[in-house]
């Protein structure tokens, strides 16, 4: 739609400005991240996003975990998954998300329960 584009536009002009700290263009990333319909770019943001000193890794993470089950890659799934659920910085929220999410999965027998 005209509006996402423009949203997209606007996190864009804020992640190539110089004086912008770096949270606030990761953030910027992310949004992009949610706003965006191209694969590539998906791609190339996710990476940026689930690099360790990124504030956002374990949202990126959540996502290409999202990305993975489309796909119907349950092992990189399940791995992400246990990644967020053991990562002592996830939220209470994101921990419940994936632990539905997970439970989801083996309930239909995409991934083993271990």
């Amino acid at each position: 739609t005209n509006r996402q584009s423009q949203a997209v536009e606007f996190f864009n002009k804020i992640i190539i400005e110089e004086s912008v700290p770096k949270n606030i263009k990761d953030y910027s990333r992310y949004k992009i991240l949610m706003l965006t319909e191209d694969n590539a770019r998906t791609t190339k943001l996710l990476s940026e996003l689930i690099a360790p000193d990124n504030a956002f890794n374990l949202l990126a993470l959540e996502q290409k975990v999202l990305e993975n089950v489309r796909a119907s890659n349950w092992d990189e799934a399940s791995a992400n998954l246990k990644l967020i659920l053991s990562d002592p910085k996830s939220s209470q929220m994101l921990k419940f998300r994936t632990d539905q999410l997970l439970k989801a999965l083996q309930a239909n027998g995409s991934i083993r329960d271990e």
